[in-house]
């Protein structure tokens, strides 16, 4: 690793001799004694404590996170299975695995197959619900 000219280069040199050991601020003020300012020198010391404080890279693969957002036939098709078995949209969207009803609202207005196919189960799950099978 090239070592920059300058305070920044001496700095650099110090943290990268005594990486995990000994004391930041001394290795900072020893780095820094060409008369450097005040405010210099702080922020060469905050910047060896955060290099002492921060983690290394992660590599694991980060858990997947929230509902999902992508619309897809297979899903619409379980959705609309359980509108027409007479389940309310706020019902459905409340578990986990769905997406929110902002989602669902979006895909209605975005997609005329899937209006088509929530209004005929919609029907279907009235009829169930009025007890008119």
């Amino acid at each position: 690793m090239p070592i920059v000219p300058g305070w920044i280069g001496r700095w650099d040199r110090a943290v990268l001799e005594n990486p995990e050991g000994g004391s930041s601020t001394s290795m900072a003020r020893s780095a820094l004694q060409d008369g450097v300012s005040a405010t210099t020198e702080v922020a060469a010391i905050r910047e060896v404590n955060m290099r002492a404080r921060t983690k290394g890279r992660s590599t694991l693969v980060p858990a997947k996170i929230g509902r999902f957002t992508k619309y897809s036939d297979e899903w619409a098709e379980a959705f609309c299975r359980e509108i027409s078995q007479g389940h309310s949209v706020a019902e459905i969207c409340e578990r986990r695995d769905q997406p929110s009803q902002q989602s669902v609202y979006t895909w209605l207005r975005g997609n005329e197959d899937f209006l088509e196919r929530y209004a005929r189960a919609r029907g279907a799950g009235r009829q169930i619900l009025s007890g008119d099978h």
